[in-house]
């Protein structure tokens, strides 16, 4: 089951490679990975699930890419937020087709807003950021 959730989620990233812009729909999607279209709604509603789900991700990646270093419990507060920017911008890079697509349209969606799709890493980075932001008081 994990498996073929990570297999979605890297082919879905995959087809913003190939195509710049997602699939056109679960069905066909589905039937590149030689699977039923029924087998991504056990998982997943919509690709917006999807997406929320990738960017979750990409939060708790780089979270634990960070305080996995050795040098995380010696880092001042700064830098321990300098140290996870600076690894987001490095675990993105690799998609980088998917984040411009995710953020090209979305600039006006909610002026001022956080996009939707962001709301699952927001919280992981918001649990983040108190952490360390305690720690620093």
């Amino acid at each position: 089951m994990k498996n073929f959730i990570e297999k979605i989620k890297k082919n879905y990233r995959d087809s913003f490679k190939q195509s710049n812009k997602p699939p056109k729909s679960i069905a066909e999607f589905m039937k590149d990975l030689g699977k039923d279209e029924q087998d991504f709604f056990k998982y997943y509603n919509s690709f917006f699930e999807l997406d929320k789900d990738i960017w979750s991700d990409v939060a708790i990646t780089t979270i634990n890419k960070v305080k996995g270093e050795e040098v995380y419990q010696n880092y001042s507060v700064r830098e321990k937020m300098l140290s996870f920017l600076f690894t987001l911008s490095e675990v993105m890079k690799d998609d980088q087709s998917f984040v411009r697509y995710q953020f090209k349209n979305k600039k006006n969606e909610r002026f001022g807003l956080t996009p939707r799709f962001l709301d699952d890493f927001k919280k992981e980075f918001m649990s983040f950021s108190h952490e360390i932001v305690n720690e620093g008081l």
